[in-house]
């Protein structure tokens, strides 16, 4: 799909150039409502609420922005069409998205079972919000998450890496030089452990999409896990991850990735 390319370095840098000025256009549309006051009839809600709608706002805002400057650079630079970000020509499979969405949630609530002090956090938690405010948290995260890492596997995995792929000549090269990218992007305060997740999850999404044929395993497993996260924790960064939580994610990672051969074991003997 992206052998015949040509000029590629400079094709990627349109692809980011235009991406950050479709970011750029949103900050200033929301500068332009925020001073319009278009945002007043939030100043009612509560303030808890209204905080964490707010940083959804700002989420929502930044990656659609992210992923409409990415369909239009991929239409301007490579004359494709938005498909080519989603699969290797295999069709997109919903069952895996799904199904990798609802066994990643398992095993985090498993884990914060089994983990007493995050399972209290969990539980303390629940006072922050009515029991409206959490429908509309969960309703609207999960839109919004489904935004957020959506865009980042249509950038990283659907494009970047297959792009890449063709242009090195190897898959393994790509996945590795996709995840790098992948951790810089997610670096700020972080710890030692926290780069080290992330280049774990990166990892196993791109051997996912790399095994699938398409992206779509790894948004669900990247949807569940930023959704369940940011409700159990809005204010969670990865500076706070430790040594036992990083070991704790490879036994996730691996039995989720086991479960991923399993149910690809079958397209792969057909191919």
């Amino acid at each position: 799909m992206w052998s015949d390319e040509r000029y590629r370095l400079l094709k990627l840098l349109g692809m980011v150039a235009v991406m950050f000025a479709a970011i750029a256009a949103a900050g200033v549309g929301i500068g332009v409502l925020q001073q319009s006051g278009a945002f007043n009839a939030a100043l009612s809600w509560p303030p808890a609420l209204t905080k964490e709608l707010g940083l959804y706002g700002l989420i929502a805002a930044a990656f659609g922005a992210t992923l409409i400057g990415f369909f239009i650079g991929l239409g301007l630079f490579h004359r494709k069409g938005p498909g080519a970000a989603f699969t290797d020509g295999r069709p997109f499979d919903w069952d895996l998205m799904f199904s990798g969405a609802v066994l990643w949630m398992v095993l985090l609530i498993g884990l914060a079972i089994a983990d007493g002090e995050t399972g209290a956090q969990i539980l303390r938690r629940f006072n922050d919000h009515d029991a409206w405010s959490w429908v509309i948290l969960a309703s609207l995260g999960l839109v919004v998450f489904f935004v957020q890492s959506g865009t980042e596997e249509v950038v990283f995995r659907g494009y970047l890496q297959p792009y890449l792929a063709a242009w090195l000549g190897s898959r393994w090269i790509a996945i590795l030089l996709a995840t790098a990218m992948f951790t810089v992007l997610h670096l700020g305060e972080i710890s030692v452990w926290g780069i080290a997740s992330v280049a774990l999850l990166g990892l196993t999404l791109g051997v996912a999409t790399l095994r699938a044929g398409t992206i779509a395993p790894a948004v669900g497993l990247h949807v569940s896990n930023n959704w369940l996260q940011v409700l159990a924790s809005p204010d969670i960064t990865n500076a706070t991850v430790r040594q036992q939580d990083f070991q704790q994610l490879i036994v996730l990672c691996a039995i989720w990735t086991m479960w991923l051969l399993y149910e690809t074991s079958g397209d792969r003997d057909a191919n």
